[in-house]
Parts: C-alpha cells; sequence; structure tokens
C-alpha cells in the first residue's frame, strides 16, 4: 500500500539519528530473531505439514475461528482448521486477513501472534522455483528483533521494540 509505505519512509527519515544512518553510504544490519524458525507459520507449505502451528491455530479466539468458519462456509469451502491439507500458510493467511475475517493483515497478524505464531517465512524469490533454499521471515512483533550489529560493527542490543520512537 502506497500510503503504508510513505509512512514507513517518513518515519525512517525522523528516527534515522537513532541508528546513526549515513544516508549516503546505506547500512547492514544485522538483526536477531528471538522466535526459531519452527514456530513461525510456513507460507509455502500445507497446514497439514505444519502440526504445531496447526494446533496453535486452534487457539485463535473464538470470534476469529467463527468469523472464518462463515467466510469459508459462504464461500461453499470448508474452514482451514477442519481442512488443514487444502490450505497452504499463506493461502490461511490471505483468507484470514479478508475484509470478511479481519479488518486488515494487521489484524490477522495480530490475532496469529495472540495465538502463539509470531511470524512467517518463506521462500525467497530464487528459491520458490524449487521449492527449497533460503527464507525470507516477516515477525509480527518487533520486541521480537534485536540489532545486534550495523555494518560488521557489534552494537548493544536494543531491548524492547527498537522502532518505537524516541521520547521528545
Amino acid at each position: 500500500n502506497e500510503q503504508e509505505l510513505r509512512e514507513g519512509y517518513n518515519w525512517l527519515v525522523k528516527n534515522r539519528k537513532r541508528f546513526d544512518v549515513d544516508e549516503s553510504k546505506g547500512n547492514l544490519l544485522n538483526i536477531h530473531v528471538k522466535p526459531d524458525e519452527s514456530e513461525l507459520l510456513d507460507w509455502d507449505k500445507s497446514l497439514s505439514e505444519q502440526p504445531e502451528i496447526l494446533n496453535k491455530l486452534n487457539n485463535l479466539h473464538e470470534a476469529v475461528q467463527e468469523r472464518l468458519g462463515e467466510h469459508t462456509e459462504r464461500a461453499g469451502r470448508n474452514s482451514p482448521l477442519d481442512t488443514p491439507e487444502a490450505y497452504s500458510g499463506g493461502q490461511f493467511y490471505k483468507l484470514l486477513s479478508h475484509y470478511n475475517v479481519m479488518d486488515s493483515p494487521q489484524d490477522a497478524s495480530e490475532a496469529l501472534h495472540a495465538a502463539g505464531i509470531p511470524g512467517i517465512k518463506y521462500l525467497d524469490r530464487m528459491s520458490r522455483g524449487a521449492r527449497e533454499g533460503t527464507r525470507n521471515y516477516v515477525i509480527f512483533d518487533p520486541s521480537n528483533l534485536h540489532i545486534v550489529g550495523r555494518n560488521g560493527e557489534e552494537l548493544e542490543p536494543i531491548e524492547g521494540n527498537p522502532f518505537e520512537e524516541e521520547p521528545k
């Protein structure tokens, strides 16, 4: 969404001094991700291949489960919670993000985080065709990220949300 990109860019410009960013060169951040990769929803695999995730999906708030069931029933399909073999992690996330189930992808991410799923992993562009290889990650709560290095230099990790604005 263009508005979100613009807001993100404006936030980075406003907060660049917090990270001592030299705009002329760019920076490479080394980030430690708290959750183990096995805890993340795999975008590319069937839910039936992710039993730990499927178990956590059953922890979704009851109201979310009801809306999901109603939406899939109207579409003439079974709920992903009833037929996990029919849905990949990505299909489930898109369905959960649908406006008839949740109000936005952010709401879907918050619901998954509340159910104990801290993020998503997906094959990167170069690995998709092979169905294996390197992955990208989306972590729902920034407090699960620790910036530990910048441009090859170790940094003192920032506890909590490293992306919160500094107090004025």
